[in-house]
């Protein structure tokens, strides 16, 4: 009898032992295939993030090193001289408008004694006196919203060897008070300049007929719409944007993103964009406040402002 209930005793602590490192082996068994599995699902967005938006990387990056370009908010692709991209700082100073290559090198520097309150952002149009595209020159900086009217300066694009002439003026007021923006853009389609608001929720679209335009006049701009970005915060404050020369493709950056619209041709720019854009893959920058179509528009340059800042091309998959 006693031998029997020995040999039970023995057999039951066997068995709970034997229970115990068996849950304990599922449970870490368990772990084990929960962190494969995170380990697994993290690889499948690196590659969904990284490979497969390959077409999407910086195709080439090179540093501007010039110390004039040192604080870089506005930029567009030149159509009279191939090759080459109008560039300018932030801030109140003269019009002082930088011509380089695409390898970041300054080739021609132009001035103006017209004076600017916050120059943010330039645009190329249409001919409109002329055969030559004209530059605008969009003084729209306003952070603290107290300016009545901004400035935008109107030229013919020039070559190395010009200067700065023929300048017109126009002083643009919003319909719903002042606002901040660094955003200007002008449609060859409608021809119609644009500009976006910066820092609201849901930024404002206005515009303006280029045609319409007469130097020294105010205009009020018209509200076309509103944009509705993903993004929260600073991250996502519209800093530049652009229109291809076909005017079919849209792009707006915020500190964070870069978003992309295909327009149709009878479409407006503010019907094109009440749809949800395409978030494209670009390079990461500290204070990208500067976009440009590529001539051919299937790609796009970024450039951050501050000293030793790149110039990113991007290309634009189909």
């Amino acid at each position: 009898m006693y031998r029997w209930l020995l040999s039970r005793l023995i057999i039951n602590r066997f068995w709970q032992s034997w229970e115990t490192k068996s849950l304990n082996y599922v449970r870490k068994l368990l772990r084990i295939t929960a962190i494969v599995l995170l380990i697994i699902v993290f690889l499948i967005v690196v590659y969904k993030q990284f490979f497969l938006k390959a077409a999407f990387i910086a195709r080439s990056s090179v540093i501007i090193e010039n110390r004039k370009l040192r604080e870089i908010s506005g930029m567009v692709l030149s159509e009279r001289n191939p090759g080459k991209i109008w560039v300018h700082n932030d801030g109140a100073r003269g019009i002082r408008l930088f011509l380089i290559d695409k390898s970041g090198n300054l080739k021609a520097e132009f001035k103006s004694e017209k004076r600017v309150f916050d120059w943010e952002d330039i645009a190329l149009g249409p001919p409109v006196k002329n055969d030559l595209c004209a530059i605008y020159a969009g003084d729209i900086g306003d952070n603290y919203q107290r300016r009545e009217a901004v400035l935008i300066y109107r030229f013919p694009e020039p070559v190395p060897g010009d200067s700065i002439k023929e300048i017109e003026e126009f002083y643009l007021r919003y319909p719903d008070g002042s606002r901040d923006a660094e955003a200007m853009m002008v449609d060859p389609l409608s021809r119609k300049l644009y500009i976006i608001s910066k820092r609201e929720d849901n930024p404002g679209i206005y515009s303006y007929p280029i045609d319409d335009f007469v130097s020294g006049d105010t205009v009020i701009l018209q509200k076309d719409g509103t944009l509705k970005l993903d993004g929260a915060g600073i991250l996502k404050w519209i800093t530049a944007a652009d229109i291809s020369r076909d005017g079919l493709q849209i792009l707006v950056r915020t500190y964070g993103k870069v978003f992309y619209w295909k327009r149709k041709p009878e479409e407006t720019i503010e019907q094109a964009m009440a749809r949800k854009p395409k978030t494209l893959f670009h390079k990461g920058e500290i204070q990208g406040e500067s976009i440009g179509f590529s001539s051919n528009g299937k790609g796009f340059y970024t450039i951050s402002e501050g000293r030793n800042s790149s110039l990113n091309f991007n290309t634009i998959a189909d």
